[in-house]
């Protein structure tokens, strides 16, 4: 679907600052960086102000960044796992091609603070452009051709319904594709392009309210960085924290009934706060404690909270990547539609002179817990091959000459992919979900995003500067 082509590098420290002041309006520079705290203001370190933060994903990290620049408090951050970054999840020289990313892999349009984050870092950036090949049943289609086809130009008109989508009753996006008779031949290509904004397979999304946040995103401009992997933009950035992460430290238990904070991990030392910002996914979030990872409340979280998460769901997520020596998709596509278990790859990698390529897909929901989730990697990788012999031939399968698999939904303190509106939703499901409680307990992350950027990582940077804002209002 996509063509990424070179645009500008780094802008200016200047341009940055001026940009990111636009890219958040809401909050006044002083606040965001909170670096007009002089050595006057600062107390007496048994006066500061202790705040832990649970979680070293991109919010977590974002929002310790805020803090630390202010002298008055002093921050943790507790980690479950053995690397900060969360879903931002890279892999060195894949393949002997250069980084690719494991986790989020594309940035959404330039008027954001990740946007920002990644263009400071001096990399070059790949915008995107449509083209792409279909392979549907034993035909192989370029843009120009799949474009004259009937039964696609059906579909896009029913793409195009579902982005202006508004019903008095909700339903699954696949009782929509029914209701609507998208036909059956190219379905796949309706449930690629969508599947990867949703986090989830069609028949678990809500068609209304995912409407604004997932599919409204296939119209936004992407874009990748050209050389330098996220996870190391994310070293870079926040530097200045990353000696208050402490990995291996699984919180399991947060106790809030007194006037401090206590927070017990997985040795049972006792760490104690002022304020908390728990940043860990919705997936985590919504375990029982007596399950691996879960967390207990004391007191329980209120029952609206509750209410709202089991309105959101968050689902498996495999990540699949191949290297491939053989050129299969006509020049000027990016990506690939077929009609086999996985319905899209996205050509990520390229040297024609070498004849070596690297693919990526993503398959989310049922076709991830049901399908791949229960297979090896071995097993995906012989079952694409088969499934490219069938419709294309044995020189493409066996064009497959190395893989890498990660399933997002096996990741222990992780569990899945981003989070989306299940069917009967409601609008209010996020603010439920990121409001504080007692105004001790804040919560941040791309599932808490009330302003139709969940699942992407500026979305969850801007979780992270809505709790810290509110933290300073309160201690005020």
């Amino acid at each position: 679907m996509y063509h990424y082509t070179k645009i500008h590098k780094m802008q200016s420290r200047r341009s940055f600052i001026k940009n990111l002041a636009l890219a958040i309006p809401a909050m006044s520079m002083a606040s965001v960086m909170l670096s007009s705290c002089s050595k006057r203001d600062e107390l007496p370190r048994k006066t500061r102000k202790r705040i832990g933060i649970i979680g070293a994903g991109i919010s977590g990290l974002h929002a310790a960044m805020l803090l630390h620049e202010n002298p008055n408090f002093d921050i943790e951050i507790l980690e479950a796992g053995d690397r900060i970054g969360g879903r931002i999840h890279s892999m060195d020289n894949a393949f002997g091609m250069g980084n690719v990313e494991l986790g989020a892999s594309e940035i959404y349009g330039t008027n954001n603070a990740w946007f920002g984050v990644v263009n400071r870092s001096q990399t070059a950036l790949l915008a995107s452009q449509g083209a792409a090949t279909y392979v549907i049943g034993e035909s192989v289609y370029s843009q120009s051709q799949i474009e004259k086809d009937s039964d696609f130009i059906q579909m896009e008109r029913q793409l195009t319904e579902l982005k202006q989508f508004q019903s008095g009753s909700d339903m699954s996006i696949e009782q929509f594709m029914t209701n609507n008779q998208v036909p059956e031949r190219v379905k796949c290509i309706f449930e690629g392009k969508t599947e990867q904004f949703l986090g989830t397979t069609v028949d678990r999304a809500s068609a209304v309210y995912n409407r604004s946040e997932g599919i409204e995103k296939m119209s936004e401009e992407k874009y990748r960085s050209a050389s330098k992997s996220f996870s190391n933009i994310l070293l870079d950035n926040y530097s200045s924290v990353l000696p208050y992460v402490l990995n291996n430290t699984a919180v399991q238990s947060i106790d809030y009934t007194g006037n401090k904070i206590k927070v017990t991990d997985n040795l049972q030392v006792e760490r104690v706060y002022d304020q908390l910002i728990i940043t860990v996914p919705l997936s985590i979030l919504k375990l029982s404690a007596s399950q691996p990872s879960g967390i207990s409340f004391k007191p329980e979280l209120p029952s609206s909270k509750r209410e709202a998460m089991d309105k959101l769901g968050m689902d498996a997520g495999v990540r699949v990547l191949l290297k491939v020596n053989k050129k299969f998709w006509n020049n000027g596509s990016s990506t690939i539609y077929t009609d086999g278990t996985i319905s899209r790859f996205e050509v990520i990698k390229s040297d024609d002179s070498k004849s070596q390529y690297v693919l990526s897909a993503s398959v989310h929901g049922a076709k991830a817990e049901t399908t791949l989730n229960n297979m090896s990697e071995a097993e995906i990788v012989r079952m694409i091959k088969d499934e490219w012999k069938a419709s294309m031939n044995s020189e493409i399968a066996n064009s497959i000459v190395d893989s890498k698999v990660i399933f997002w939904g096996k990741e222990a303190h992780i569990q899945g992919s981003f989070s989306y509106h299940k069917v009967g939703g409601s609008t209010e499901s996020r603010a439920e979900l990121a409001r504080p409680v007692e105004n001790r307990l804040y919560f941040a992350g791309e599932a808490c995003n009330t302003g139709n950027n969940s699942g992407t990582v500026h979305g969850a940077i801007d979780t992270a500067e809505t709790a810290v804002k509110a933290i300073l209002k309160q201690l005020a």
